[in-house]
């Protein structure tokens, strides 16, 4: 493929112009014939040496050299004639794109400024790449089309300009915090300084290293000399070649106001330290979401500084800080930048371009396989399965399948930072205005097979596929379709009979959580395609052990929201009951919801106030579980009840409502509890009284651990990949649920 990069310049200390020089070395190094355009460049040798085609433009910094500019850009597009033109700066960009369309080459922009009131040129693109997520949802919000705008995070690690010889600006002062940027505003360097201010007489050893230059520079030495740190705070200048300096500092922070992706944060985090970034932009997708790195507010010292004091409180913190920035950096090379861009420079080629057929590029990969997650407000069940049943698939069959998960939401959870399988935001805030952007998505990411959960997101997705021969559409059923048929609303009750009378007959297969369930799509949902009966991952618990002390109350513990589904309500009453013949046991509901008020008037008029206790929203409730002595769910209706399976991972006897769908698939067995009648108050109080009663025993908790290991991650995966390769075309025969 012909590239060539447009830039205003190429001076260094230029984020932009970095990321543009790695790329373009990067795309010469992998076969690429590859031009690099601009004026004043810093980094002509480095570009040669990799292979790069070093051109000289007239910089556009007046009308006249505009025009010169543009004159000298359509001769080198006519005498290389591109595949595609890439801008990285706004005034290449506007030039550009008469070029472009004079000589038919798509133009790409880079979006690296967005923050600048002049950022809207980069629309020029026939596709504009933001740096990071972050960055394409404020795109999306400034009204760029969803088919427009593409991520590629930015890549640092493995750069071409390591090579460069060390740029030797003085000695770090350690034990070191260091920020490196260019010294103006928008960076809040003086925020940092007044953070390091508030801790510096509790660690009188610490040092702030400043490297960078700009206009701030003396008013920030002003500010260093009137706290008197004249001692503790170092100028160093700048430097061509930082990693060696992250290498040796402790702490790297960032006090930006404004930045897309921070190169800076990323090669802190290559080199091992601790890091410290401002919640703006790309930082917080960079630190994992706080997993990787403390994230502060802007202007906030103060957060700064107790960042600081943490880290600076000895050497078990901060090597922990280190070493969760280490991990996990190996996804911020510049070779994997290289290849998001070749998929980018792809979607934009005529078919005619892209060195070879389509047939032929599809038989020589792994086959697609995508998840898709509809519109939610929270990271929870449906969100959570698909997460982790995408992660096992692409650890543990990424040989065999190339896995995707399209996201129309945005969370902001660390362990979504980074991901095993590719993962895509829509951006999408309704179900109902999905199908554009996800046939986009089906488009541009050449995907084979679609899976997507529940009734009405699947005619969605039907929708949005219509015309795309080559994808197979496969509906998966986490929830209760009976009931949610039965209680949605006129929209609902329409994707269900578009799904019967349409969707239900081009479908390739219909994956459901449970046995049962399966039972139920294949006799009312699913007329013509096989119904299989596919594991839910449960995660793999490691509760803290607990130990019991003398006189310690027998204890239930339900986990699940509090809404009218989880039967909180008939619980309250069955508990109530049976409570003369409990003596004395307590039960804890953990979860939070809509019901919560209501479930604690119900629990005070039943005379509970001393016996119940409303726990709240736990993230992690395996240890809630680990240290009752019996599991309750009191569900009306479920699709397979995860919690139930987490009960018995943490060894302790369930005792659940029998209904649709899922518990009775689960126990199986006396040792791993006891199902009852569902909305059946005097059958559940019984059940209380039966699983007080319960003489449990060693092998009975054994019994339940393993049950448990059935739904572990890697089993349902191993149960999906099955399926998928019946569905992708492998020779091996799959069972159908409907026929057990």
């Amino acid at each position: 493929m012909k590239i060539v990069h447009l830039l205003k310049h190429a001076v260094r200390g230029n984020g932009s112009v970095h990321l543009a020089v790695d790329l373009a070395c990067a795309q010469a190094e992998a076969g690429h014939d590859v031009w690099f355009a601009s004026a004043r460049g810093d980094y002509d040798n480095v570009l040669a040496s990799r292979g790069v085609h070093v051109t000289d433009l007239p910089e556009p910094d007046s009308k006249r050299h505009a025009i010169d500019n543009a004159v000298a850009l359509a001769k080198l597009v006519r005498r290389v004639k591109p595949d595609v033109l890439h801008a990285h700066m706004m005034s290449s960009a506007v030039i550009a794109l008469p070029v472009s369309l004079a000589f038919r080459a798509p133009l790409v922009t880079t979006m690296h400024n967005s923050f600048d009131a002049h950022s809207w040129l980069m629309r020029a693109g026939r596709r504009v790449v933001a740096v990071s997520e972050a960055e394409r949802r404020l795109l999306r919000s400034r009204r760029y089309p969803d088919w427009q705008v593409v991520t590629v995070l930015n890549g640092t690690a493995g750069s071409a300009r390591e090579g460069l010889p060390f740029d030797d600006i003085g000695a770090l002062r350690r034990p070191s915090v260091t920020t490196l940027s260019g010294l103006h505003p928008r960076k809040a360097v003086d925020d940092v300084v007044e953070g390091f201010r508030r801790v510096a007489e509790e660690h009188p050893a610490w040092h702030l290293n400043i490297l960078g230059w700009g206009p701030s520079q003396q008013d920030l030495e002003r500010q260093v000399e009137s706290a008197g740190l004249e001692d503790r705070v170092h100028f160093l200048g700048a430097t061509v070649t930082p990693w060696p300096y992250l290498a040796e500092s402790d702490v790297v922070v960032t006090a930006s106001l404004a930045d897309p992706c921070p190169l800076t944060v990323m090669e802190a985090r290559v080199a091992g330290a601790a890091v410290v970034g401002t919640r703006v932009g790309g930082i917080p997708e960079v630190l994992g979401y706080g997993a990787a790195g403390h994230l502060v507010d802007t202007h906030a010292p103060g957060q700064l500084a107790d960042a600081f004091r943490e880290l600076m409180s000895g050497e078990g913190a901060l090597g922990d800080w280190r070493e969760r920035a280490r991990r996990g950096s190996e996804r911020f090379t510049v070779a994997r930048m290289q290849r998001d861009y070749d998929d980018v420079y792809g979607q934009v080629l005529p078919r005619r371009r892209r060195g070879g057929s389509a047939d032929e590029s599809k038989e020589a990969r792994r086959p697609r396989v995508a998840y898709v997650v509809p519109p939610s407000p929270v990271f929870a069940g449906i969100e959570r399965v698909v997460h982790e049943l995408a992660s096992t698939l692409a650890r543990e069959h990424g040989d065999e399948f190339d896995v995707h998960v399209a996201f129309a939401s945005h969370y902001e959870e660390p362990e979504l930072a980074d991901v095993p399988y590719t993962k895509h935001e829509l951006g999408v805030p309704r179900l109902m205005s999905l199908a554009g952007p996800l046939r986009r998505f089906v488009r541009r990411a050449e995907i084979d097979l679609l899976v997507v959960p529940q009734v009405e997101a699947s005619t969605v997705a039907w929708v949005a596929t219509r015309g795309a021969r080559s994808v197979r559409l496969v509906p998966h059923l986490h929830g209760n379709p009976q009931v949610e048929e039965a209680d949605g609303n006129v929209t609902t009750k329409l994707a269900f009979v578009a799904y019967r009378a349409w969707v239900a007959r081009s479908v390739s297969a219909v994956l459901a959580v449970s046995p049962s369930l399966a039972r139920y799509a294949a006799a009312h949902l699913s007329s013509r395609a096989p119904v299989h009966f596919a594991k839910n991952p449960v995660r793999d618990l490691r509760p803290t052990a607990h130990e019991r002390t003398a006189g310690e109350p027998f204890t239930f513990v339900s986990v699940a929201r509090l809404a009218r589904q989880k039967g909180q309500d008939q619980l309250l009453r069955a508990f109530a009951l049976a409570a003369p013949h409990l003596d004395g046991a307590r039960l804890r509901l953990v979860g939070d919801g809509p019901m919560r008020d209501e479930l604690r008037e119900l629990a005070a008029s039943l005379g509970l106030g001393e016996t119940v206790e409303f726990v709240g929203y736990v993230s992690a409730p395996e240890d809630e579980i680990a240290a009752s002595d019996c599991f309750v769910l009191a569900s009306r209706w479920e699709g397979f009840g995860v919690a139930l399976v987490e009960a018995l991972q943490c060894g302790v006897p369930v005792l659940a409502t029998d209904c649709d769908f899922g518990p009775a698939d689960i126990i199986t067995d006396p040792a791993l509890g006891e199902v009852v009648p569902v909305d059946d108050v005097s059958a559940l109080a019984a059940g209380l009284v039966r699983a007080r009663q319960r003489q449990d025993t060693d092998a009975d908790r054994s019994r339940r651990l393993e049950a448990a290991k059935e739904y572990l991650p890697s089993q349902a995966a191993a149960s999906h990949a099955e399926i998928l390769r019946g569905l992708l075309g492998s020779e091996r025969d799959i069972e159908r649920v409907s026929e057990m």
